[in-house]
């Protein structure tokens, strides 16, 4: 076992035994000081939750791929995509979003073919490219593919012939995350099970990851829901709305999508930076209750669960860099949010039981203990 391995297994009995041993404490923070000391430090942006979706379709589906600073993994990647085992129609759009490297070079070199195109901004960030890639987009079904990943080579074929066959509103496949420098495999986030939906996901929903990649989406479905712009964690909204929305589901439990890690991903690194922008976790689970409602859906047990997981370990785990005072304040906003739905609701889970009894000590321990076990 590696080293790694040890110290992690190490930390989590840790964690455990003080889990174990944890007496129930409640915050002392008033909502009311809680909203105050966030207010002093942050103030989120206006969610703006409409846009643009062309009515043009030529394609079956269009893939979506913004570039910034790809040049490493983009050719992988782009070599993936338009060499699909597939006589259907797709589409690819690459939109070069201010990249300082050699990435357009890379993306010139593939401008010729008919079904590519490409396009190049200045830098406006992952959320405004996706919206643009949608807005201009001539598919019946819209993907999403990020520059330093890549597919297999019957993606489009599978993926396509699900959709016709269901007629379906959301199709998802399996994914897996691999270390870019040794192949390891690091999570396979797919159930290899494939599965079909045609009255909705119901519970089964959270049995499927809820990432944008690795799955297609009827353009017409899509609607009016955006990338939000300038947020953090973008995806979090888009990521869960579809699912709940989808009547026809379908899921192909072969891993088809391969997510990249390398050390170049800042993402991750700048989402756990201790910038206050990582409260925007908090104020993207309230706006994904308020759209929640706003499209007709059930506040239901479904929405609950989903709810916690965000409040929960996501919350935790983006926030733990952040001055203690203030990581507190926002676990006593989260808590508060969940008074909003029954209590016959709850289940079986550290962080459900966490942010019902407002016991903020007990929030920071179950997150702890999720990292050692990521």
């Amino acid at each position: 076992m590696h080293i790694k391995q040890i110290l992690k297994r190490i930390m989590s009995m840790c964690f455990e035994l003080m889990i174990k041993h944890h007496k129930t404490s409640a915050s002392k923070v008033p909502p009311e000081d809680a909203r105050r000391i966030i207010g002093d430090v942050y103030q989120p942006i206006k969610y703006e939750c409409t846009g643009r979706v062309s009515e043009e379709i030529e394609y079956e589906i269009s893939f979506i791929v913004p570039v910034y600073n790809g040049e490493k993994y983009l050719e992988k990647c782009i070599e993936s995509l338009v060499n699909q085992k597939t006589e259907r129609k797709y589409e690819l759009i690459f939109i070069n979003d201010g990249s300082r490297d050699s990435s357009m070079d890379i993306l010139n070199k593939y401008e010729s073919l008919p079904n590519v195109v490409v396009l190049s901004q200045e830098n406006s960030g992952i959320s405004r490219t996706r919206n643009k890639g949608i807005e201009i987009s001539r598919g019946k079904y819209i993907g999403f593919v990020d520059n330093d990943d890549y597919v297999s080579e019957d993606y489009v074929e599978k993926m396509m012939s699900l959709a016709d066959r269901l007629q379906a509103d959301v199709i998802k496949c399996g994914c897996v995350e691999f270390d870019s420098d040794t192949g390891k495999l690091l999570h396979d986030f797919g159930t290899h099970e494939d599965a079909t939906y045609e009255n909705g996901l119901g519970k089964d929903l959270l049995k499927y990851d809820g990432f944008i990649w690795g799955g297609c989406y009827r353009k017409d479905f899509w609607g009016s829901t955006i990338f939000p712009k300038d947020y953090w964690y973008e995806d979090m909204i888009t990521r869960f709305l579809p699912y709940r929305r989808a009547k026809t589901f379908g899921y192909i439990g072969e891993s088809m999508y391969y997510k990249r890690e390398h050390a170049t991903n800042s993402a991750k690194k700048i989402w756990v930076s201790g910038n206050v922008k990582s409260l925007d976790q908090y104020y993207l689970t309230k706006e994904l209750i308020r759209m929640n409602e706003e499209l007709g859906l059930p506040k239901d047990e479904v929405l609950f669960r989903l709810i916690v997981s965000e409040f929960g370990f996501m919350l935790g785990h983006r926030t733990k860099h952040l001055e203690d005072n203030i990581r507190e304040a926002i676990f006593v906003m989260a808590s508060e949010e969940l008074k909003n739905f029954p209590e016959s609701y709850d289940f079986d889970d550290l962080f459900c039981k966490s942010l019902r009894k407002k016991d903020y000590k007990l929030w920071k321990l179950a997150t702890s203990l999720r990292e050692t076990r990521y």
